[in-house]
C-alpha cells in the first residue's frame, strides 16, 4: 500500500510490503519509482484519503476483528488467559495459567501418543542453542524428551512449557483464520520481550518458540531496533555510542560500561533488555485508549 503526498504518481511512497513483495527488496517508505525498479510486476493499492490524511478505517476495522476472535476463543476455551491490544497489528497474551493447567493435568505418555500436524506441516520452529528445529527434529524432540521428565533439566522443563503454549497459539490461530481468514505470526516467550522478538524471528504465518538458552545465538540475528524501547532514537543512541548493531553484541557490554555513557537508570533497562529480562506484566486492554487527531497549517 502507498500514500501520496505529492501529485507524481512515482513518488508516491510505500506505507506496508507484503512478504513477496520483501523478497525482491523493497522496503517501507521507498519511493513508488525505486520499488518498480526492483520489480516490474509490482501491485499497487492506494490508501484511500480523507480531508487529506489517510483513512486507515479498514486496517482499524480489521484489527478489531482479530481482537474480538481472539477475545471469543478465550473466553470460550481458556478464561484465564489475559489480553492486551498493544498495537493495531500487535497483541500480548498471558497464557501462564493455561499452560500450567495442561502440564499438571496431562498423563505421562500423552505426548507420545499426541499427533502433531502442524509440527509437520513446517510453521512450528524451536530456536535451539545451535540452530533451529522444526518439521521431524521437533516432533521427536517432543515425544522423545519431553515425557521423561525425571531426567530432564530446567532448561528443558521450561521448554516443555513453551512447547504447550505453542499448542495452544495453534489452536487460536486456526480459530482466527476460520472466522476472518486472518493469519498471523506468533512468538513464544517467558516474558513480553521474548515473545516479541520470536514473533519476528520466521515469518510468515509461523509459531516461533524462543527460550532463554536460544538467545546466545538468536542474538546476534536481532537488530537493535527489533528490541522494545530501542526502536527509534534512544537505539539510534546506543548503536552510535557504542558502534554495535545486534542485540548479541549489546549482551557483550558489562553493566559498568553502558553506566559509564548512559544514564544509570537506561543503561539498567539497556543491560537487562541485552538478556531478555522483562518484567514488563501483560495488561489487561482489548482497545487503544488513546486518540490523537492533527492537521498541519500551510504557513502564511
Amino acid at each position: 500500500m502507498c500514500h501520496n503526498k505529492q501529485k507524481n504518481f512515482l513518488n508516491y511512497r510505500i506505507t506496508s510490503v507484503s512478504y513477496e513483495a520483501k523478497s525482491y527488496g523493497i522496503t517501507e517508505n521507498m519511493k513508488l519509482i525505486d520499488a518498480r525498479r526492483l520489480c516490474r510486476s509490482l501491485q499497487i493499492f492506494e490508501t484511500p484519503n480523507v480531508r487529506g490524511k489517510p483513512d486507515s478505517s479498514r486496517v482499524r476495522h480489521a484489527s478489531w476483528e482479530v481482537v474480538d476472535s481472539i477475545k471469543d476463543f478465550c473466553e470460550t476455551h481458556s478464561p484465564g488467559v489475559t489480553v492486551e491490544y498493544a498495537a493495531l497489528d500487535e497483541l500480548y497474551l498471558d497464557i501462564t495459567k493455561e499452560v500450567t493447567q495442561r502440564v499438571m493435568y496431562k498423563n505421562p505418555s500423552e505426548i507420545q501418543s499426541l499427533q502433531y500436524p502442524f509440527v509437520m506441516d513446517g510453521n512450528v520452529y524451536l530456536e535451539g542453542r545451535s540452530q533451529t528445529i522444526s518439521h521431524e527434529s521437533l516432533e521427536y524432540r517432543v515425544k522423545n524428551m519431553y515425557p521423561k521428565s525425571y531426567i530432564k533439566s530446567h532448561s528443558l522443563r521450561d521448554e516443555e512449557r513453551l512447547f504447550h503454549g505453542s499448542m495452544f497459539t495453534e489452536e487460536l490461530l486456526a480459530h482466527l483464520f476460520s472466522h476472518t481468514c486472518f493469519r498471523a505470526s506468533a512468538g513464544i516467550g517467558t516474558n513480553k520481550l521474548m515473545a516479541k522478538l520470536a514473533a519476528g524471528l520466521n515469518k510468515p504465518s509461523s509459531i516461533t518458540i524462543l527460550p532463554h538458552t536460544a538467545l546466545s545465538r538468536v542474538g546476534y540475528m536481532v537488530d537493535l531496533k527489533s528490541i522494545p524501547g530501542l526502536s527509534g532514537s534512544r537505539g539510534e543512541q546506543v548503536k552510535k555510542t557504542f558502534g554495535i548493531d545486534t542485540m548479541g553484541e549489546l549482551s557483550e557490554l558489562s553493566k559498568e560500561t553502558l553506566e559509564s555513557y548512559l544514564q544509570p537508570e537506561l543503561a539498567h533497562k539497556v543491560f537487562c533488555w541485552a538478556r531478555g529480562w522483562s518484567d514488563a506484566p501483560v495488561v489487561p486492554k482489548l482497545m487503544m485508549e488513546e486518540v490523537s487527531c492533527g492537521k498541519t497549517f500551510p504557513s502564511i
